[in-house]
């Protein structure tokens, strides 16, 4: 190889090496993605405080009397008002999905009519029957369980149940063509009483923002029958009330809640 062949090649090689270093600085790159993490808000936790308002259909209830026959005669033809409700309450959520409070409720003004036995009475139109007629209102306290089951677009379904307590006050009974008394229209003193009462919830809650909510709901509410009265020779007993209700209420929870994190996300800079 000649000597200039040689030297052409060298310089070739050296101008190479060091301008390589040069063009890769030169080109445009992207930087390496930066991995972020964005904190996104969960539905608020801790106490909070309900109200409802709804209205409740009572399925008809069963009655019966020990007056004439002290195995019992069941009453006829019972029926049974709804009525509106409205309760407050005071809970707190515990986790994500659960949560628990304590409810008080009003139901007012629910008259309860039927037919009691009676061989020897002549109401009209009803002959061995008397006419009666009690108006219940109750009160009722129950501790309450749910299950939030996910949220979806603001929207939590859920399910629970509670276990309380009811008072239960009938006013009087009106027994219209009663033969002991042989008066047109009688009354009587009923028993208040306090009975053990259970609840099954299902319903969905919309959160309007972090700390308030709105919620539509279904109760299915059972009270524990007992005795209506004692007249001394025989007693007036009715078997489980039951109401259907539909709710609609809201949730106010205080403070705010502690932020989740999404899956990290490169975003490139």
């Amino acid at each position: 190889m000649s000597r200039f062949l040689k030297v052409g090649l060298a310089l070739m090689v050296s101008t190479a090496f060091y301008a390589a270093p040069t063009s890769a600085a030169d080109l445009d790159l992207p930087s390496p993605p930066v991995i972020e993490h964005t904190p996104v808000v969960a539905s608020a936790g801790g106490f909070y405080l309900r109200g409802d308002i709804g209205y409740s259909i009572w399925q008809d209830p069963d009655f019966s009397d020990t007056v004439g026959n002290p195995d019992g005669d069941p009453w006829v033809n019972v029926t049974s008002d709804n009525t509106l409700i409205a309760g407050v309450g005071v809970g707190y959520k515990f986790r994500k999905y659960l949560r628990a409070d304590i409810t008080f409720d009003i139901g007012k003004g629910k008259d309860i009519d039927g037919l009691a036995p009676c061989g020897a009475c002549i109401a009209p139109g009803n002959p061995g029957f008397t006419r009666e007629n009690v108006n219940l209102s109750s009160y009722t306290t129950l501790a309450n369980a749910y299950f939030d089951i996910g949220e979806f677009r603001r929207f939590t379904p859920y399910v629970g149940a509670g276990i309380g307590f009811s008072f239960l006050d009938f006013g009087r009974l009106i027994s219209s063509d009663n033969p002991p008394t042989q008066d047109p229209v009688s009354t009587f003193r009923t028993d208040d009483r306090i009975a053990l009462a259970w609840a099954l919830h299902a319903g969905a809650s919309y959160a309007v923002n972090d700390n308030l909510s709105l919620d539509a709901s279904y109760r299915f509410l059972n009270v524990d029958g007992g005795q209506l009265f004692d007249v001394g020779f025989g007693t007036v007993d009715y078997e489980d009330l039951r109401g259907h209700e539909v709710r609609l209420g809201f949730r106010y929870t205080f403070g705010g809640s502690e932020p989740t994190y999404e899956a990290p996300q490169p975003i490139f800079k």
